[in-house]
Parts: C-alpha cells; sequence; structure tokens
C-alpha cells in the first residue's frame, strides 16, 4: 500500500505585522497614557477646579442649582474621561504609525515620539497659545458656540498646516534641496499660515471675577495633563512596538516590508 501523501503543512508563512495590531497597541498605549493624564489632573489640576467652582458657587449664591454629581464623582470621572480619550487618541497614532512603518523602516521608538510631539505641537499647544484653557464656569456662555468655533477651526488649521509642511519637505527633499533650506521654508510658511489665524480669528475673552494666580494655575496644570497624555501614549506605543518588533524576529516573521 503506498505511503498516504501528508498534506503540506509543514511550511507556515511568516508572520507579519497587521494593522490591527498596530491599532490595539495604540489603544493600549492610549488607555495607559489617558489615565496617566487624569491621575496628574487630578493631583495637580484638581485644586484650582475646586478653586473656581467655590468662587463661582459663592458669585452665584442663592441661584445655583443642586449638583448633579459629587466632587468625587466628578474626579472619577475625570479618570474614565481621560482614560477613554486617551485610548481613542492612542488608536489613531498606532495606526498612523503602522502606516508610516509600511512605507519606511525607521525606529519605532524614535518615530512614535515624533508622532506624539507633533500631535502635541500642533493639535493642542499652538491652538492653546491663542485660546488658553479656563476653568469651568468662566466666561459668557452666550458666546460659547463663538469661542468654541475659533478654538476648533484654529485646531484644523495648525493640524493642516503641519501635515502640508511634512508633504512640502518630502517634495523638496527629492527635488534635492539643501536641508537648512527645506527647514526655513517650511517653518516661514508654517509660521504665516499660524500668524495669518492669530490676527484673523476673534481674541480670547479675558476671564473676570478669577485671580490671577488660579487662572495661572489651572493652565500650566492643563498644558501638563496634555503633555502627560502625549508624550506617554507615544512613549508606551513605541515601547509596545519594539516588543512586537523583537517577537515578530524572534518567531522569524518582521514587520511590514516596504512597498
Amino acid at each position: 500500500m503506498p505511503d498516504a501523501v501528508l498534506p503540506r503543512t509543514s511550511r507556515v508563512p511568516a508572520k507579519t505585522d497587521t494593522a490591527g495590531a498596530g491599532l490595539r497597541r495604540g489603544l493600549g498605549a492610549g488607555l495607559a497614557g489617558g489615565v496617566a493624564s487624569g491621575l496628574f489632573l487630578l493631583v495637580v489640576g484638581e485644586p484650582s477646579i475646586d478653586e473656581a467652582v467655590r468662587l463661582e458657587n459663592a458669585a452665584a449664591a442663592g441661584h445655583a442649582a443642586g449638583e448633579l454629581f459629587t466632587r468625587e464623582q466628578q474626579h472619577l470621572g475625570l479618570i474614565v474621561a481621560s482614560g477613554l480619550y486617551g485610548a481613542a487618541l492612542g488608536g489613531v497614532m498606532g495606526v498612523v504609525l503602522y502606516a508610516m512603518s509600511r512605507r519606511r523602516r525607521a525606529d519605532p521608538w524614535a518615530r512614535a515620539l515624533k508622532i506624539a510631539a507633533a500631535g502635541f505641537v500642533s493639535y493642542f499647544l499652538v491652538p492653546f497659545l491663542k485660546y488658553p484653557a479656563s476653568p469651568p464656569g468662566v466666561g459668557d456662555p452666550e458666546t460659547f458656540g463663538l469661542r468654541t468655533g475659533a478654538y476648533l477651526f484654529l485646531v484644523s488649521v495648525s493640524v493642516g498646516a503641519w501635515w502640508l509642511g511634512v508633504a512640502t519637505a518630502k517634495h523638496l527633499k527629492a527635488r534635492g534641496v539643501a536641508r537648512h533650506h527645506r527647514h526655513l521654508m517650511v517653518a516661514g510658511c508654517y509660521l504665516l499660515l499660524l500668524g495669518t489665524a492669530f490676527i484673523a480669528l476673534p481674541a480670547p475673552v479675558d476671564p473676570s471675577g478669577v485671580p490671577a494666580g488660579l487662572l495661572w494655575e489651572f493652565r500650566m496644570a492643563s498644558l501638563g495633563g496634555q503633555a502627560v497624555l502625549w508624550i506617554g501614549t507615544g512613549g508606551i506605543l513605541g515601547l509596545l512596538t519594539l516588543r512586537a518588533q523583537r517577537r515578530l524576529s524572534e518567531a522569524g516573521g518582521s514587520l511590514p516590508a516596504t512597498e
């Protein structure tokens, strides 16, 4: 009786990284970064928020409605909301890092930190310079829609100008333009676009009835919380990607090949 022909299952295709894996790494990194940011804000920012709430209640004495949530519940909600926001942000960063790795190999640690730094500057820091954060209850409720629209428009201009600058720099590099010339040209165009937006958009409303020291503490805490979120998420994402790279290498697989 002839030997039975064994099915050809001995050769297993080498494993490669996938977009889903990049997304999961980003979600995990973002969740950790968001929780860390929430804890930072709870320790550093909540004292100024508590003081702002006390001032708001004192100014509205006799007209304030009862609190829907206690401050302890709001503190817990801060951690949960920061974690969920961080997970969403990290998911986007994970997909962006995966997509960039498909086009050109690079150190995932350095690239993840660059993505985080670029996002922090363009998405948060630049709009923050024009419209810094204010404690809850500060500002005229009637102008809330106008202020929100102006802020979101500035965010879109800043992020769009950043991506335009990256694309322009790649185009100039392909044409053989020297690095220092590329940097000066892109930086000049970016500052021109942002300067125009800063001038054209309405001026920020100066909060009234809030001590300058309290306002400064709140804004610095907000800035620090966002820095923890972005840089923490980028760092954790870079570490997770390095670990995935090492595991794939040990299993005989690889990260996405250059297309």
